[in-house]
């Protein structure tokens, strides 16, 4: 997970670019630039930031419960593994 209260200090507080954010925390210019664009969109949350909101509760009110369940589908049927090891180990080469 991206450090969302890292980024909104840096860029309103700092003045700092997508990009220069991106180099200094080591991670890519498009995921900051996507999370500052969804953040600019919230209509819940803007900068000066609540106190004591944490990354999580930035995630939920910019991105919604999606986000926190890992922007998966939980209705999404995972393949039987052990059946799935079963057959390629007895396949014969």
């Amino acid at each position: 997970m991206l450090d969302y209260k890292d980024i909104i200090t840096k860029h309103y507080a700092l003045g700092m670019s997508g990009k220069a954010i991106a180099e200094s925390l080591k991670v890519s210019v498009s995921g900051v630039n996507v999370f500052l664009r969804a953040f600019r969109n919230s209509p819940v949350l803007s900068y000066p930031l609540p106190e004591g909101i944490t990354n999580y509760g930035i995630a939920a009110l910019v991105y919604g419960e999606k986000q926190l369940a890992g922007g998966r589908d939980p209705s999404y049927e995972q393949p039987d593994y052990e059946t799935v090891a079963k057959e390629m180990s007895s396949r014969k080469t």
